[in-house]
């Protein structure tokens, strides 16, 4: 490092010293009482620069104190080890090499490092980050000297390694009714699932297991008395660091009384009776709950725990009077299971034997079911309510105790009232009820469910009522058409009660007709975007040549943008016009013949568009004129001709004709 004087001139600088040193010629020259040493360099102006030469002791110090010294150490280092690394090479490796030359190693003396006014301590390096501190030392007679000394603290300290042990899950198993005080976590415990860099600086002496909590208290007893998973925390201290948590997941494993209590009440008991039993004689033991049991829950079940208290039926008891009529009914067992109390499981009761009760909830429970014509009268429905009917739908143990004798049909009723002929006019299913008596018991009543079918030429009929839509795009084939109309397609816009009533199989297409040309629709009818009005004809059933209206919306194939965009891309060569002299209006016509020649290339569509929407607006030369009227007067031949258009909404478009001639022929009689 080159030191410089107090004096500067512009780009030259003048150092002076006691000494001249002539490294190269090894000439030494004495005069005056000082020395001179002038070297050149060359810089971008070609201008020489006169520097000293650093000569002494106050030159080296200067030097040592511009240098950039740094020293980076692992995190509680001892400032021992610190100054030990504070040495003449240490201080000599950063100094420039005009200073090196005359740094002496033997003349470095180190003293201290020091931070802020008191000297670097071990409690300074505890702690990842930098700080600046100042190397004090002597250098020959010059004493007492400072340079800044940056030391990084590197590694890691404890707050990393409890950052890391709050990040984890830990996991532990336990057994259900486990005690809550003998879970204890230790310093082996947290390290087994720390990575490998924390492990090695993790200190099992400076862990500190306090409690485990679950919410805002600590882990209790009654914790630990259902299987499963909870999730609870750590806490523990950490050298210094105190308050800490971290997430612990505890499987609490085995067969516990709520799982027990679960599985009776999921389980469905069923048992057999006598019909007039005395309710009070239906006593449940803990072999019989126990017996519909399996697997470890039958293993767990404790006999002793079980304590059976009544059966309910109805949220009340059961009472004899439930037992006097043969049938099924439905209860609940009411029981505790050791400490868990008011429980209930489903307990299925069969009362056997079969009387008159038992033979109507029968009828009652049963679902009866008549087909019928449109239009038919209730007079005719009510006659097929027979005894027979009613019988013959009931379970073989109650047919066989049915008494037809008994039986008596009163009338059928619908929403609270007699069922009329204007509920059978239309094709639907209803809900009615058989109001019948049998023996004693009055005013019994049983579902009946009507349906209303639909004749072939009613359903025909419906289909003609309907207007059917499909929207496909221009250049559809008429056999791709045809498979759009399928029976679900015609059926979807039925209303409700003939759809229930449609048979797919029974639909059948004959022929599509074009209202337009009265003519079997064809290909060259979809070729077209539009709209199409046709008719449909077809069959079902026996209800034969059938029509209905049929609309189709064909899209075009191609955008406006797209055919514009073909136009504009296409190149366009050589055209010879001819008009005769006779002739007006040449110019519409050559925009016109120009049109026709365009379309009659491109798709049916594309030509019905271009017809429709393309209109030429102007026709520009290549000079920039427009063409005119006059110009076709005569013969000409043009380059670069310019054609301006609209196409529908598309405006202020342009193709170039690289080449028109215009011929103009004349009829002559001789």
């Amino acid at each position: 490092m080159a030191i410089l004087s107090k004096y500067q001139n512009e780009s030259k600088k003048i150092y002076k010293n006691w000494k001249i040193y002539a490294i190269t010629l090894g000439i030494i020259v004495l005069g005056a009482g000082a020395g001179l040493a002038v070297y050149y360099t060359t810089h971008n102006n070609n201008q020489p620069i006169i520097e000293e030469s650093p000569t002494n002791d106050q030159d080296v110090v200067d030097a040592i104190a511009t240098a950039n010294y740094q020293l980076t150490v692992q995190i509680d280092s001892d400032v021992v080890d610190v100054n030990n690394q504070i040495n003449s090479e240490f201080i000599e490796e950063q100094l420039k090499t005009e200073i090196k030359t005359i740094f002496k190693r033997d003349l470095f003396k180190f003293n201290q490092i020091t931070i802020g006014n008191q000297k670097l301590k071990n409690s300074d390096l505890n702690q990842l980050g930098t700080i600046i501190t100042q190397i004090n030392y002597n250098y020959d007679s010059i004493t007492n000297q400072n340079t800044t000394l940056t030391i990084k603290i590197d590694g890691i300290d404890d707050q990393q390694i409890v950052n890391v042990i709050n990040k984890l899950n830990y996991q532990i198993t336990t057994a259900v009714n486990s005690l809550a005080g003998e879970i204890k976590i230790t310093s082996d415990f947290i390290k087994e699932q720390l990575n490998e860099e924390i492990k090695t600086v993790f200190d099992g002496k400076l862990f500190q297991f306090k409690e485990i909590r679950i919410g805002n208290r600590k882990l209790q007893d009654r914790d630990l008395t259902t299987s499963g998973i909870i999730y609870t925390l750590i806490a523990y201290n950490y050298g210094s660091i105190t308050n800490q948590t971290t997430s612990l997941a505890i499987e609490v494993t085995g067969i516990d009384d709520q799982q027990i209590v679960k599985a009776i009440n999921q389980t469905s008991y069923q048992i057999e009776v006598a019909v007039n039993s005395f309710a009070n004689q239906i006593k449940i033991t803990s072999n019989f709950i126990k017996e519909k049991l399996t697997g470890e829950i039958a293993k767990a079940f404790a006999n002793n725990w079980f304590q059976f208290k009544e059966i309910t039926i109805d949220n009340r008891k059961l009472q004899d009077r439930d037992l006097t009529t043969s049938g099924i009914i439905y209860t609940l067992i009411a029981y505790n299971y050791g400490s868990i109390t008011n429980q209930t499981t489903t307990l299925t009761i069969k009362v056997t034997g079969i009387d008159n009760k038992q033979i109507v909830n029968a009828i009652n429970q049963t679902n009866y079911q008549i087909n019928t014509e449109f239009n038919n009268q209730v007079k005719n429905i009510n006659l097929l309510i027979t005894s027979n009917f009613i019988k013959e739908r009931l379970n073989s143990e109650i047919k066989n105790a049915f008494n037809s004798a008994l039986f008596k049909f009163n009338q059928i009723t619908i929403n609270g009232r007699n069922l009329q002929d204007s509920d059978l006019t239309k094709a639907q299913t209803i809900t009615t009820k058989i109001n019948y008596d049998y023996g004693s018991m009055v005013n019994q009543e049983t579902i009946l469910i009507i349906t209303i079918t639909i004749n072939h030429q009613q359903i025909a009929e419906a289909i003609s009522n309907q207007t059917y839509q499909i929207e496909t795009s221009a250049g559809k084939k008429y056999q791709e058409l045809s498979a759009l109309i399928t029976s679900d397609f015609i059926k979807a816009k039925l209303p409700t009660n003939i759809q229930n009533a449609f048979d797919s199989n029974l639909f059948t297409k004959q022929a599509i007709i074009n209202l337009k040309t009265n003519q079997a629709l064809t290909d060259q009818d979809l070729a077209i975007s539009g709209i199409l009005n046709l008719k449909l004809i077809y069959n079902y059933g026996f209800a034969i040549s059938y029509s209905c209206q049929l609309t189709i919306n064909l899209t075009p194939i191609y955008s406006d943008q797209q055919i514009v965009d073909q136009i504009n891309n296409t190149g366009w060569y050589m055209w010879n016009f001819m008009t005769s002299h006779s002739a007006t209006n040449r110019l519409q016509q050559l925009k016109a013949e120009f049109k026709e020649r365009f379309y009659t290339e491109q798709e049916p569509d594309i030509q019905e568009r271009i017809k429709k929407y393309m209109i030429i607006t102007k026709i520009i030369k290549e000079n920039g004129q427009e063409l005119t009227e006059e110009d076709l007067k005569e013969r000409f031949y043009l380059k670069n001709v310019t054609f301006k258009y609209d196409f529908n909404q598309i405006k202020n478009q342009s193709f170039v004709l690289e080449e028109l001639g215009h011929i103009i022929w004349n009829f002559s009689f001789f």
